[in-house]
């Protein structure tokens, strides 16, 4: 590739990638805000300016990957918007479900999901299909795989993944909801709250190891109780969550 063809594709996927970036900033500022802190939108800056500094030093590979990787969510989610959305930004045209089915047909040929990068494509592609005609049979075959291979990631292994929710608890008015679950494998398993508003969702408190009796439940529909027992050390323990303009206090009782 010549120098000017070079620098014009690198100044293409920069805006792209600037543009996905900010898509995702719009979609996700201030859903979920973690004792005054909205991680998302703090990372998504990181990642402007990590985008700059990948253009400056004329690394056309690394944002293409950044790019892939930010385009997933929007193509697992089957969202139509996005390509307008880039097209209005920065005048360029982008398909994300472009390859989509290419890629679908080979996971149908062999029969099998092999990967989370296949299940992602099959999820896509089921998704899509809500919105968009697309042949029967494709979706029937896509089905069966898609059981397969929630069959197989369930086989007990010596690294086998758990989850399993202990208690779901609705807030008097209905709004919001906790859950409390335990998760991971062997010796990393956790404990953890995860509270769900109307649009996000979030872990609130989490502490290592399982059966440790946390006690959780709504005081008001904005106040969260959790009840530990002395000793035990937290990963995440967050005072106050938001989404938008719904806020939630939480509040700890050690026994």
């Amino acid at each position: 590739m010549a120098p000017k063809e070079k620098q014009a594709e690198l100044a293409k996927h920069r805006d792209i990638l600037l543009a996905t970036i900010d898509y995702h900033i719009e979609k996700t500022a201030g859903s979920m805000v973690y004792d005054q802190v909205d991680p998302l939108t703090d990372l998504y800056q990181q990642l402007k300016q990590q985008t700059e500094k990948y253009y400056l030093s004329r690394r056309l590979d690394r944002i293409k990957q950044r790019l892939h990787a930010m385009t997933r969510m929007p193509l697992l989610n089957s969202d139509l918007s996005f390509n307008g959305f880039i097209k209005e930004k920065t005048g360029h045209d982008i398909d994300i479900f472009e390859s989509l089915h290419s890629r679908v047909d080979k996971i149908i040929d062999q029969k099998e999901i092999k990967n989370e990068d296949e299940h992602h494509d099959a999820m896509a592609m089921a998704n899509l299909s809500r919105q968009t005609p697309v042949y029967k049979e494709k979706i029937d075959a896509l089905t069966t795989l898609l059981v397969d291979f929630a069959n197989k990631k369930k086989s007990p292994g010596k690294n086998y993944f758990f989850t399993r929710h202990l208690l779901e608890i609705y807030s008097p008015d209905n709004k919001r909801r906790i859950i409390i679950s335990e998760d991971g494998s062997g010796k990393n398993a956790m404990t953890s709250v995860n509270i769900y508003f109307e649009a996000a969702s979030g872990v609130i408190y989490a502490a290592n190891g399982i059966n440790l009796n946390t006690r959780t439940y709504w005081w008001n529909n904005n106040t969260i109780i959790i009840e530990t027992k002395k000793g035990i050390t937290s990963v995440t323990k967050c005072n106050q969550v938001q989404s938008f303009e719904d806020i939630v206090s939480i509040k700890y009782i050690e026994n």
